[in-house]
Protein backbone atom coordinates (compact mmCIF):
# COMPACT_ATOMS: atom_id res chain seq x y z
CA UNK A 1 0.00 0.00 0.00
CA UNK A 2 1.89 3.70 -1.05
CA UNK A 3 1.98 6.34 2.23
CA UNK A 4 1.72 10.16 1.98
CA UNK A 5 5.34 10.35 0.53
CA UNK A 6 4.71 8.26 -2.47
CA UNK A 7 5.05 10.27 -5.60
CA UNK A 8 4.96 9.35 -9.08
CA UNK A 9 6.46 11.83 -11.21
CA UNK A 10 6.86 11.35 -14.99
CA UNK A 11 9.71 9.10 -16.58
CA UNK A 12 12.87 11.29 -17.11
CA UNK A 13 15.70 10.25 -18.65
CA UNK A 14 19.25 11.69 -18.53
CA UNK A 15 20.53 13.31 -21.74
CA UNK A 16 24.31 13.41 -22.57
CA UNK A 17 24.46 17.01 -23.61
CA UNK A 18 27.44 18.37 -26.09
CA UNK A 19 29.94 19.71 -23.62
CA UNK A 20 29.65 22.88 -26.24
CA UNK A 21 26.10 23.67 -25.50
CA UNK A 22 26.95 23.46 -21.27
CA UNK A 23 30.36 25.50 -21.64
CA UNK A 24 27.93 28.24 -23.80
CA UNK A 25 25.26 28.65 -21.26
CA UNK A 26 28.11 29.15 -18.58
CA UNK A 27 29.58 32.14 -20.25
CA UNK A 28 25.57 33.61 -21.38
CA UNK A 29 25.38 33.72 -17.39
CA UNK A 30 28.56 35.04 -16.84
CA UNK A 31 28.17 37.75 -19.44
CA UNK A 32 24.84 38.69 -17.75
CA UNK A 33 25.64 39.36 -14.42
CA UNK A 34 26.48 42.65 -12.59
CA UNK A 35 27.67 42.15 -9.26
CA UNK A 36 24.15 41.90 -7.46
CA UNK A 37 22.00 39.16 -6.46
CA UNK A 38 19.45 37.53 -9.05
CA UNK A 39 17.56 38.08 -6.18
CA UNK A 40 17.96 40.97 -4.71
CA UNK A 41 15.76 41.80 -1.51
CA UNK A 42 17.09 45.13 -0.09
CA UNK A 43 18.35 43.15 3.18
CA UNK A 44 22.13 43.94 3.06
CA UNK A 45 22.41 40.62 5.22
CA UNK A 46 20.92 38.61 2.51
CA UNK A 47 21.62 40.59 -0.70
CA UNK A 48 25.76 40.39 0.38
CA UNK A 49 25.72 36.34 -0.13
CA UNK A 50 25.49 36.43 -3.41
CA UNK A 51 23.11 32.96 -3.66
CA UNK A 52 20.00 34.47 -3.87
CA UNK A 53 19.50 32.75 -7.06
CA UNK A 54 17.46 30.17 -9.01
CA UNK A 55 18.09 26.73 -8.49
CA UNK A 56 19.08 27.37 -5.01
CA UNK A 57 18.01 26.37 -1.19
CA UNK A 58 19.02 28.82 0.81
CA UNK A 59 17.82 28.23 4.80
CA UNK A 60 17.24 31.08 7.37
CA UNK A 61 17.02 29.78 10.79
CA UNK A 62 16.48 31.30 14.30
CA UNK A 63 15.16 29.96 17.55
CA UNK A 64 11.56 30.50 18.06
CA UNK A 65 10.03 34.08 18.55
CA UNK A 66 13.01 35.56 16.74
CA UNK A 67 11.45 37.06 13.92
CA UNK A 68 11.58 34.32 11.40
CA UNK A 69 7.97 34.56 9.51
CA UNK A 70 8.31 38.02 9.77
CA UNK A 71 11.88 38.12 8.10
CA UNK A 72 10.09 35.43 5.39
CA UNK A 73 7.26 38.13 4.64
CA UNK A 74 9.27 40.60 4.01
CA UNK A 75 11.50 38.99 2.19
CA UNK A 76 7.95 37.57 0.37
CA UNK A 77 6.93 41.06 -0.69
CA UNK A 78 9.90 42.80 -1.61
CA UNK A 79 10.48 40.19 -4.61
CA UNK A 80 7.20 40.92 -5.65
CA UNK A 81 7.12 44.28 -5.78
CA UNK A 82 10.01 43.40 -8.23
CA UNK A 83 7.94 41.69 -10.44
CA UNK A 84 8.99 38.39 -9.43
CA UNK A 85 6.62 35.46 -8.81
CA UNK A 86 6.85 34.14 -5.14
CA UNK A 87 4.82 30.95 -3.96
CA UNK A 88 4.41 31.45 -0.15
CA UNK A 89 3.79 28.06 1.97
CA UNK A 90 3.15 28.79 5.01
CA UNK A 91 3.03 25.59 7.56
CA UNK A 92 2.34 27.87 10.83
CA UNK A 93 0.50 30.90 10.10
CA UNK A 94 -2.13 32.06 8.20
CA UNK A 95 -2.45 33.98 5.11
CA UNK A 96 -3.86 36.79 6.95
CA UNK A 97 -1.83 36.70 8.97
CA UNK A 98 1.27 37.35 6.91
CA UNK A 99 -1.01 39.85 5.32
CA UNK A 100 -1.47 41.82 8.45
CA UNK A 101 1.99 41.78 9.20
CA UNK A 102 3.40 42.53 5.44
CA UNK A 103 1.23 45.36 5.89
CA UNK A 104 2.66 46.62 9.14
CA UNK A 105 6.29 46.16 7.65
CA UNK A 106 5.54 48.73 4.25
CA UNK A 107 3.58 51.28 6.46
CA UNK A 108 5.50 51.10 9.64
CA UNK A 109 2.19 50.35 11.39
CA UNK A 110 2.43 48.82 14.96
CA UNK A 111 0.71 45.85 14.93
CA UNK A 112 -0.29 45.93 18.52
CA UNK A 113 -1.94 48.75 17.93
CA UNK A 114 -3.76 46.75 15.25
CA UNK A 115 -4.16 44.30 17.81
CA UNK A 116 -6.18 46.06 19.88
CA UNK A 117 -8.23 47.75 17.30
CA UNK A 118 -6.54 51.32 17.32
CA UNK A 119 -7.14 52.19 13.77
CA UNK A 120 -6.46 56.04 13.08
CA UNK A 121 -7.19 57.46 9.97
CA UNK A 122 -4.15 57.61 9.03
CA UNK A 123 -3.80 53.21 8.96
CA UNK A 124 -6.99 53.58 6.94
CA UNK A 125 -5.22 55.50 4.02
CA UNK A 126 -2.44 53.12 4.29
CA UNK A 127 -4.70 50.42 3.92
CA UNK A 128 -6.24 51.66 1.17
CA UNK A 129 -2.79 52.08 -0.38
CA UNK A 130 -2.05 48.79 0.72
CA UNK A 131 -4.70 47.19 -0.79
CA UNK A 132 -4.26 48.93 -4.37
CA UNK A 133 -0.98 47.83 -4.40
CA UNK A 134 -0.49 43.75 -2.74
CA UNK A 135 -3.57 43.16 -5.35
CA UNK A 136 -1.58 43.17 -8.69
CA UNK A 137 1.48 41.52 -6.62
CA UNK A 138 2.70 38.52 -8.86
CA UNK A 139 2.67 36.47 -5.18
CA UNK A 140 0.38 33.72 -3.55
CA UNK A 141 -0.12 32.45 -0.12
CA UNK A 142 -0.99 28.97 0.34
CA UNK A 143 -1.49 28.27 4.30
CA UNK A 144 -3.35 24.66 4.12
CA UNK A 145 -1.22 22.19 2.10
CA UNK A 146 2.45 21.41 1.56
CA UNK A 147 2.61 19.62 4.81
CA UNK A 148 3.76 16.51 3.54
CA UNK A 149 6.08 15.82 0.59
CA UNK A 150 3.11 14.59 -1.71
CA UNK A 151 1.57 17.42 -1.46
CA UNK A 152 4.84 19.21 -2.29
CA UNK A 153 5.08 17.31 -5.70
CA UNK A 154 1.70 17.72 -6.75
CA UNK A 155 1.56 21.52 -6.00
CA UNK A 156 4.91 22.33 -8.01
CA UNK A 157 4.52 19.64 -10.71
CA UNK A 158 0.44 21.47 -11.43
CA UNK A 159 0.13 24.78 -10.30
CA UNK A 160 -0.28 27.31 -13.56
CA UNK A 161 1.16 30.22 -11.14
CA UNK A 162 4.96 28.87 -12.21
CA UNK A 163 6.97 30.24 -9.12
CA UNK A 164 10.35 31.99 -9.40
CA UNK A 165 10.88 31.63 -5.71
CA UNK A 166 9.44 29.36 -3.32
CA UNK A 167 9.07 29.93 0.21
CA UNK A 168 8.37 27.09 2.61
CA UNK A 169 7.62 28.82 6.49
CA UNK A 170 8.99 26.46 8.25
CA UNK A 171 10.20 23.09 8.05
CA UNK A 172 9.52 21.65 11.61
CA UNK A 173 5.86 21.85 10.42
CA UNK A 174 6.13 18.87 8.05
CA UNK A 175 4.10 15.97 8.62
CA UNK A 176 5.85 12.72 9.96
CA UNK A 177 3.97 9.29 8.16
CA UNK A 178 3.84 6.42 10.54
CA UNK A 179 6.53 5.02 8.76
CA UNK A 180 9.27 7.60 8.98
CA UNK A 181 10.98 9.21 11.44
CA UNK A 182 10.66 12.95 11.81
CA UNK A 183 14.65 13.04 11.24
CA UNK A 184 13.88 10.95 7.93
CA UNK A 185 10.55 13.12 6.75
CA UNK A 186 12.40 16.64 7.13
CA UNK A 187 15.48 15.05 4.89
CA UNK A 188 13.11 13.34 2.46
CA UNK A 189 10.89 16.54 1.91
CA UNK A 190 14.64 18.91 1.53
CA UNK A 191 15.90 16.58 -0.90
CA UNK A 192 12.89 16.34 -2.83
CA UNK A 193 12.61 20.90 -2.03
CA UNK A 194 16.51 20.78 -4.12
CA UNK A 195 15.66 18.19 -6.71
CA UNK A 196 12.31 20.40 -7.44
CA UNK A 197 13.84 23.50 -7.19
CA UNK A 198 16.35 22.41 -9.68
CA UNK A 199 13.58 20.40 -12.56
CA UNK A 200 11.82 24.11 -12.69
CA UNK A 201 14.80 26.82 -12.09
CA UNK A 202 12.88 28.52 -8.83
CA UNK A 203 15.02 30.01 -5.72
CA UNK A 204 14.10 27.60 -2.59
CA UNK A 205 14.10 29.80 0.51
CA UNK A 206 13.26 27.93 3.85
CA UNK A 207 13.08 29.13 7.30
CA UNK A 208 13.59 26.47 10.27
CA UNK A 209 14.04 26.30 13.59
CA UNK A 210 16.90 26.12 16.07
CA UNK A 211 17.34 24.11 19.40
CA UNK A 212 16.43 26.32 22.27
CA UNK A 213 19.07 25.63 24.51
CA UNK A 214 21.08 28.36 25.74
CA UNK A 215 21.44 31.56 24.40
CA UNK A 216 24.97 30.99 22.63
CA UNK A 217 25.77 32.08 19.28
CA UNK A 218 24.27 29.15 17.38
CA UNK A 219 25.98 27.14 14.75
CA UNK A 220 25.36 24.64 12.56
CA UNK A 221 25.24 21.92 14.91
CA UNK A 222 22.28 23.35 16.10
CA UNK A 223 19.78 23.36 13.53
CA UNK A 224 17.07 21.41 14.65
CA UNK A 225 15.63 18.13 13.38
CA UNK A 226 18.16 16.90 10.05
CA UNK A 227 21.58 17.16 9.15
CA UNK A 228 20.46 17.24 5.69
CA UNK A 229 19.66 21.19 5.77
CA UNK A 230 23.56 21.40 6.43
CA UNK A 231 24.27 19.30 3.68
CA UNK A 232 21.92 20.07 0.83
CA UNK A 233 21.62 23.96 1.73
CA UNK A 234 23.59 26.69 -0.45
CA UNK A 235 23.50 28.99 2.08
CA UNK A 236 22.16 29.17 5.75
CA UNK A 237 21.70 31.99 7.84
CA UNK A 238 21.65 31.77 11.36
CA UNK A 239 19.48 34.72 13.49
CA UNK A 240 20.62 35.32 17.16
CA UNK A 241 18.82 37.82 19.22
CA UNK A 242 21.59 38.63 21.72
CA UNK A 243 20.60 40.68 24.84
CA UNK A 244 23.79 42.04 24.89
CA UNK A 245 23.63 43.84 21.72
CA UNK A 246 20.25 45.56 22.93
CA UNK A 247 19.68 49.36 21.49
CA UNK A 248 16.91 50.65 22.54
CA UNK A 249 13.13 49.85 23.76
CA UNK A 250 11.52 49.44 20.71
CA UNK A 251 13.73 47.42 19.14
CA UNK A 252 16.84 44.64 19.14
CA UNK A 253 20.14 44.07 16.96
CA UNK A 254 20.48 40.51 15.45
CA UNK A 255 23.81 38.47 14.86
CA UNK A 256 23.80 36.98 11.29
CA UNK A 257 25.96 34.67 11.31
CA UNK A 258 26.03 33.15 7.70
CA UNK A 259 27.37 29.62 8.57
CA UNK A 260 27.60 27.93 5.00
CA UNK A 261 28.06 29.68 1.81
CA UNK A 262 28.97 27.69 -1.33
CA UNK A 263 29.50 30.87 -3.09
CA UNK A 264 32.20 32.60 -1.06
CA UNK A 265 32.82 33.53 2.80
CA UNK A 266 31.05 33.03 5.70
CA UNK A 267 31.12 35.27 8.95
CA UNK A 268 29.38 37.37 11.22
CA UNK A 269 26.33 40.14 10.10
CA UNK A 270 24.46 42.72 11.72
CA UNK A 271 20.88 43.65 11.96
CA UNK A 272 18.27 45.52 13.26
CA UNK A 273 14.76 44.20 14.79
CA UNK A 274 11.87 46.07 14.78
CA UNK A 275 9.12 43.76 16.27
CA UNK A 276 6.03 46.18 16.54
CA UNK A 277 6.09 46.63 13.05
CA UNK A 278 7.68 43.28 11.95
CA UNK A 279 10.44 44.46 10.36
CA UNK A 280 14.37 43.98 9.65
CA UNK A 281 16.99 46.87 9.06
CA UNK A 282 20.18 46.49 7.63
CA UNK A 283 21.80 48.35 10.83
CA UNK A 284 21.52 50.85 13.67
CA UNK A 285 21.28 54.10 11.73
CA UNK A 286 18.97 52.63 9.61
CA UNK A 287 16.31 51.74 12.35
CA UNK A 288 17.01 55.47 14.01
CA UNK A 289 16.34 57.02 10.63
CA UNK A 290 12.20 57.46 11.49
CA UNK A 291 12.23 58.33 8.02
CA UNK A 292 13.43 54.73 7.04
CA UNK A 293 10.61 52.82 7.17
CA UNK A 294 7.75 55.46 6.58
CA UNK A 295 6.27 55.10 2.94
Amino acid sequence: MSNDRTRQPEPRYPEFEPLAETVQRVFDAIAHRTGEPEFPTGIRFLDSGFGLARQNLVTIAARPGQGKSSLAAQIAYALAQREHRVAYFSLEMTKESLVERMFCQQYAVSGFDLLMGAVSPTVTTSAERFTAEITYLPLRIIDDYCFTERQLYTLIEHLEFRPDVVIVDHLQHIRATERSSAYETYTEYLRYLKELSRRHKFLCLVISQINRQGNDLPSLATLKGTGAIEEMSDLVYLLHDDADLALDAVGQNFNVHLAKNRFGPTGLLRAYFRPSTYRFFDAVHDAKNPNHDAR
